[in-house]
């Protein structure tokens, strides 16, 4: 959709001077659409919620005055430049409303391949987060439970160089409880995840039952150029592939960047840590170069020029 400004309907790319000079916006609401009665589908019922929300700032509160009349007061007083803005402004807005009345719409006629779409690949997205997030909370509560144990505790665990170091009993207190609290953070994050999975789905199934069965059914093609059953095979074949061929993309593409950061993040939480310690110069030493060696083989296996991620 549209950059549709903000939410008082402003047009994008007004300064936020220029913003609070224009009066309110004026833009012709009408609510006489088949599918604004309720229809039992909670995502249909969610747009229509929202739409609903933006309308209310644009209804003509005074009856007695025509749109027109009212768009002429609203400018009245207003320099060449600002009564341009403010046409602009009520334009986007308008354009808003249609946009989102217009998708409702085709959603309605049984139109909703987009949107099925759309929501398969937030689902796959979800599945993704949910894994690496439960990973997490996996090695944190290993980590946990080595504290909690006097186990040397892992400082990395990437390749094949492994540092150990055990904690000072002075520093293991504040270690468990930020091992807690990320663990909590991780499992409420587990939660929110969930939640959005759940949602989507039913959205899913709700929109995928209403397509099949929403009427009029649209009327079958000529026999002539009916597809066979070959065909349809091909079809589905075709269709599956291309999924395929977008979960890889959307799993691969940011893998190494993703790695780059954590690297990154490692070094950085492995050399206060040592730092904590207050060990001997020379033990401390030791400890920051291994760290900064096991973080060069890394880089070099990555293959990538990080001048660009380096802290300022």
């Amino acid at each position: 959709m549209s950059n549709t400004g903000d939410r008082d309907g402003n047009a994008p790319g007004l300064s936020a001077t220029r913003k609070s000079n224009l009066p309110p916006l004026v833009v012709v609401v009408t609510r006489d659409e088949p599918w604004r009665s309720p229809t039992g589908i909670r995502f249909v019922e969610r747009l229509k919620r929202k739409l609903y929300e933006e309308e209310e700032q644009f209804l003509n509160r005074d009856g007695r005055l025509s749109f027109e009349q009212c768009l002429a007061d609203r400018q009245a007083g207003l320099s060449q430049t600002e009564r341009n803005d403010y046409l602009q402004a009520c334009a986007v807005a308008d354009r808003s409303i249609a946009e989102q009345k217009a998708r409702i719409s085709k959603i309605m006629r049984a139109q909703a391949s987009d949107e099925i779409t759309d929501l398969e690949a937030t689902i796959e997205k979800l599945d993704l987060d949910k894994a690496e997030v439960e990973r997490l909370v996996k090695e944190i509560s290993e980590r946990h439970q080595a504290l909690q144990s006097g186990r040397l505790v892992p400082v990395v665990v990437w390749w094949e160089r492994v540092i150990f170091f055990i904690t000072p009993t002075a520093k293991l207190p504040g270690m468990l409880q930020r091992c807690e609290q990320e663990r909590e953070a991780k499992r409420a994050r587990v939660l929110e995840i969930n939640r959005g999975l759940i949602e989507a789905r039913h959205d899913l199934a709700e929109l995928k039952t209403w397509v099949a069965n929403a009427s009029p059914r649209p009327e079958p093609a000529p026999e002539a150029s009916q597809k066979t059953e070959d065909d349809i095979k091909m079809d589905q074949a075709k269709d599956r592939a291309r999924r395929d061929l977008r979960f890889k993309i959307k799993h691969e593409a940011g893998k190494k960047f993703q790695t780059l950061l954590e690297l990154k993040q490692w070094r950085k939480d492995a050399r206060h840590e040592v730092r904590e310690m207050h060990l001997p110069e020379d033990e401390e030493n030791e400890l920051l170069d291994a760290i900064e060696h096991g973080y060069n083989e890394q880089l070099k296996k990555l293959k990538v020029d990080t001048g660009v991620f380096e802290d300022t």
